[in-house]
């Protein structure tokens, strides 16, 4: 379907548009409870064209459905690079009630919930692989050494007497 350019010299626009708040908008009616809202004319024709993320659901049922998704627990979520999972009655979970997938596989294996000092460590350094083999529980300050050895191995860092030595925006050791 090609859509005529409708504009305001354009005879249909009057006819199909209105004027709120100095903005082009038009009646449509909700897909799921079946009530008419205003939409803005540039959203009527994006969401006529097909674009993606745009829909002629009303803010209530539009929100509604954001909440079913966000609290369906089985919804998997990549926050920084790691896989999460929505569990807000899990006591390892954030205030925002997610649990990172590596931090639940570890707490079913050892069979107690790991605590805010037991830090998750990668093997492989692949957040996203959470197998068994590959995690390992440390102490905070156990991981942070590790990956710092792993760094200056690298030639990444390089220790002084006064600390770390600064990074180049290249990651290569600042002479």
């Amino acid at each position: 379907m090609r859509l005529a350019k409708l504009g305001p010299k354009n005879p249909n626009f009057k006819n199909r548009f209105f004027i709120k708040n100095g903005i082009y908008h038009a009646k449509v009616k909700c897909p799921d409870c079946g009530i008419l809202h205003d939409v803005s004319h540039k959203n009527y024709y994006a969401q006529a064209k097909g674009k993606r993320g745009l829909s002629f659901r009303c803010r209530k049922c539009g929100q509604l459905r954001a909440a079913k998704t966000r609290r369906n627990p089985n919804l998997k979520r990549i926050v920084n690079g790691y896989i999460n999972f929505y569990r807000p009655e899990n006591e390892m979970a954030n205030k925002r009630g997610h649990v990172p997938e590596h931090r639940l596989i570890m707490s079913q294996k050892i069979n107690r919930p790991l605590s805010s000092k037991e830090h998750v460590h990668h093997k492989d350094g692949n957040k996203l692989n959470n197998s068994i083999n590959n995690l390992e529980i440390m102490s905070k300050h156990k991981h942070l050494s590790l990956h710092i050895k792993k760094r200056i191995e690298k030639g990444e860092i390089k220790l002084t007497h006064w600390g770390i030595q600064a990074l180049s925006s290249t990651h290569k050791i600042i002479q």
